[in-house]
């Protein structure tokens, strides 16, 4: 039997939020996909939620292997994939019951696009919706702000093809963290992408996802990820396109970790971020924690200001600077 679409979901350690993530796929409205779950190593009863269900509906097919990351495990099912389109779901997240059927009658319409996103709505770990965001649907627009870290459709709304996936796998080795981010913009670089005008994804933000190391490590694996983008635009040679143990990267890792202007705005977006999610679920604990955060971060709030008043592009300072120091191979 043809099977149009393959749903892919990675799974370490979900037993809070598993249930509803999995019934959100089995409700869909579009009902002939495959759904393949890649049990990443977990130690609670997540494993044991995946089998009951897989019991009762054979479009499941479980993977149970021992734990290598979110990305190792969605390109193990990128291999395993029998769908012309893969769709993404985050193991905490939520699709509409519309989701599969907007974008797959999208990719019916829209031939040449090769990556699809929505719309999406950020709700807490009761399911509360907290807000909503409408991502832009104009190409140019939706590039630039992909390349620019802007507003763009999240990992969960992400239905590509097949194809393309197979050649243009997450760099699993490279980003134990952001590899989404880098996938999507390698994508846009070989093709055409869109985001369907509706909300088809809920998208949780709880306490349980994030920590300030684990924060830190995303950004600066976006920002890897990001410049060395600016960098391929511009023809020159990817300095991530190589083994983390190779020089390249060890080099592009180090330029990017010591400048200290980078350091600085990472350090302000990390205090961001801690402040977004201890606002989540508000209680004495947390506003005890917020209010202590707050009254040690002056400097990094003053080092922000400079920075953005002084070096409002950062980001090509430091493209033009790799090239000029770095790459030994010209246009």
């Amino acid at each position: 039997m043809n099977i149009p679409i393959t749903v892919l979901m990675s799974v370490y350690n979900s037993e809070h939020f598993l249930i509803d993530s999995i019934n959100s796929v089995l409700n869909q409205t579009f009902t002939k996909f495959e759904f393949i779950i890649i049990n990443d190593g977990s130690t609670d009863s997540s494993l044991k939620i995946i089998n009951q269900f897989a019991l009762s509906d054979n479009r499941i097919k479980v993977i149970n292997k021992s734990n290598s990351g979110t990305y190792d495990c969605l390109n193990i099912g990128i291999e395993r994939a029998k769908g012309e389109w893969i769709s993404i779901i985050d193991s905490d997240d939520v699709y509409e019951t519309n989701k599969l059927e907007s974008q797959y009658s999208f990719s019916k319409l829209n031939k040449s696009i090769n990556l699809i996103g929505s719309n999406f709505i950020t709700i807490n770990d009761k399911g509360e919706k907290l807000k909503t965001y409408e991502v832009p649907t104009n190409q140019f627009i939706l590039k630039d702000n992909l390349s620019k870290r802007k507003l763009f459709f999240p990992h969960s709304s992400f239905f590509y093809k097949k194809e393309l996936a197979i050649i243009n796998k997450y760099r699993a080795e490279i980003f134990p963290n952001g590899g989404d981010y880098d996938f999507s913009l390698r994508f846009s670089e070989i093709g055409n992408i869109a985001c369907v005008d509706l909300f088809l994804v809920q998208i949780r933000k709880h306490n349980r996802q994030t920590s300030a190391k684990n924060s830190f490590r995303q950004l600066t694996y976006s920002r890897m990820a990001q410049i060395s983008h600016l960098i391929r635009k511009k023809g020159y040679p990817d300095p991530l396109n190589q083994k983390k143990t190779d020089k390249s990267f060890i080099q592009f890792f180090n330029f990017l970790k010591l400048d200290k202007r980078l350091q600085r705005l990472n350090n302000f977006h990390l205090l961001k971020v801690q402040i977004k999610y201890l606002l989540l679920n508000l209680n004495l604990r947390s506003f005890i924690k917020l209010f202590l955060l707050i009254i040690q971060s002056p400097l990094t709030i003053i080092q922000y200001i400079i920075i953005h008043l002084s070096d409002k592009q950062i980001e090509n300072r430091l493209v033009n600077q790799w090239i000029n120091e770095y790459s030994k191979v010209k246009k």
